[in-house]
């Protein structure tokens, strides 16, 4: 059985998308049927129900949000394992198997880029979630900066906070305008939105200001106004290991460890490159 972010709605969630086609690839060479279960708006009893009801041999969790844990629980009391993707679970003391992005990875890859097109003034833009990805995606930031001889510097960080979406692209706009990077790392799809305004204002994206964003979100296209540059979560390949782990439990071999993937740096038309004279080919 499959928990995942929004049943229904796989428009808004590429991710549990992704991950289901990864899982459904491998699932025929595994012997393994997929179910999809919805979170029944929170409520216990109705989902510990419909556990009853299909006594799944596995449940498979996609990061679920904090309140959503009590499904854990209840799949715990009917003595059926769970397997899941997120950091915070991994992180968490759930006892939970999990297959994850390597975020601290990934942001390096991002920033060892942008340096290598010559840039030195980095900035990163985040959403102020309280998430353990959060914290990864800046380690690595920050890992990036200091191994290429750049000084890590605070100030080069613009936090969104969540509650106040309606002020983040005035909030982007001042950040930019005060601190002057000629790149920014954005650290989640989320995080890009507040600069489309801009650019519908006229902010040239690759020229005016080089982007690279984490994760394969699609609305990035609309919002940027070009194919950016981006750091690619293996979403089908964690479903293809999810799939593998419950063919394993089935077969009496419980995994115990998480396992960390890496992230992979697509090219795209959002990076100038500093090291040439202007109007040469972008990456």
């Amino acid at each position: 059985a499959v928990l995942i972010h929004l049943v229904g709605d796989f428009q808004h969630d590429w991710y549990s998308r992704a991950i289901l086609e990864g899982m459904d690839k491998a699932a025929a060479d595994l012997g393994v049927s997929l179910e999809l279960l919805g979170e029944s708006a929170g409520n216990v009893q109705q989902f510990s129900t419909r556990l009853m009801q299909s006594r799944p041999d596995v449940l498979a969790l996609f990061t679920p949000l904090l309140p959503r844990l009590f499904m854990i629980g209840e799949a715990f009391r009917l003595g059926i394992p769970c397997i899941g993707t997120g950091s915070f679970l991994a992180q968490a003391e759930s006892g939970i198997p999990c297959i994850v992005e390597d975020g601290a990875q990934g942001s390096r890859l991002a920033v060892q880029h942008l340096v290598e097109m010559g840039h030195r003034k980095i900035a990163l833009v985040q959403r102020a979630y309280i998430t353990p990805w959060i914290w990864e995606r800046q380690r690595g930031y920050r890992e990036g900066l200091e191994s290429a001889g750049i000084e890590f510097d605070e100030r080069m960080i613009c936090w969104l906070h969540p509650r106040d979406e309606h002020k983040h692209s005035d909030q982007l706009k001042r950040f930019l305008d005060r601190q002057q990077p000629t790149a920014v790392f954005f650290s989640n799809q989320a995080a890009v939105e507040p600069i489309a305004p801009l650019v519908n204002k006229g902010l040239r994206v690759g020229h005016d200001l080089s982007v690279v964003h984490f994760d394969q979100g699609p609305h990035c296209r609309h919002w940027l106004g070009l194919n950016a540059t981006h750091v690619r979560i293996p979403l089908q390949e964690m479903g293809r290991r999810l799939a593998g782990w419950a063919r394993e439990i089935v077969d009496g071999k419980m995994p115990k460890a998480t396992q960390v993937l890496p992230c992979e740096l697509v090219l795209g038309e959002s990076v100038a490159n500093l090291n040439k004279k202007p109007g040469a080919v972008k990456s």
